[in-house]
């Protein structure tokens, strides 16, 4: 094979599904999700199960989901991975570094989080456990920060304000950004 379409091939395999009729290592579905983040090295295709189990630390990895019809893959957030009503995707707060659901609460609300890779429309669940921190406590433990103040439905990841912060910082005059808490 020529250097060319070996270069081809490399480039073009991003927009293909070699794998689609190939069951995941698992044996539980079909190879049919992958990680768009180049986080994850050498993540291979797999099944939705596997994505979710792999990525519930990770929920803001972008998942790229095969679709068998179009034949393209479609991105979705991690909380949209799976239609299954038993896959639980929501992101778990107050558990740090545990990949199991918190057993004080089984609901999870939609949230909007701003992250240096876009914006995910998602579902959090927050910890109900006995003696568990206040609804603001968790999410800023997670490094998420209110956008605004009423409501604890839409939030910054801290990475994301770190280079306004830097600017600000670095200026010997007063900064030509100002952060308002807007309440609309």
């Amino acid at each position: 094979m020529a250097i060319e379409d070996t270069l081809q091939d490399y480039l073009l395999r991003d927009y293909h599904n070699p794998h689609e009729f190939e069951m995941c290592s698992c044996g539980k579905g079909r190879q049919l999700v992958k990680c768009r983040y180049d986080g994850c090295f050498h993540y291979r295709v797999s099944c939705e199960t596997c994505f979710i189990k792999k990525h519930r630390l990770q929920p803001l990895h972008w998942a790229l989901i095969w679709h068998t019809e179009k034949r393209i893959w479609e991105q979705r957030d991690y909380s949209k991975v799976s239609n299954d009503p038993e896959m639980d995707t929501a992101i778990q707060l107050g558990h740090p570094n545990d990949d199991s659901p918190c057993s004080g609460t089984k609901n999870s609300v939609p949230f909007i989080i701003t992250h240096t890779n876009g914006i995910h429309s998602t579902r959090i669940r927050f910890c109900g456990c006995l003696g568990s921190p206040d609804k603001l406590e968790q999410l800023m433990a997670a490094g998420l920060f209110p956008a605004t103040s009423s409501e604890y439905n839409q939030h910054l990841l801290t990475r994301s304000l770190k280079p306004f912060i830097c600017i600000i910082c670095s200026q010997n005059v007063a900064p030509l950004i100002s952060f308002t808490v807007y309440d609309g």
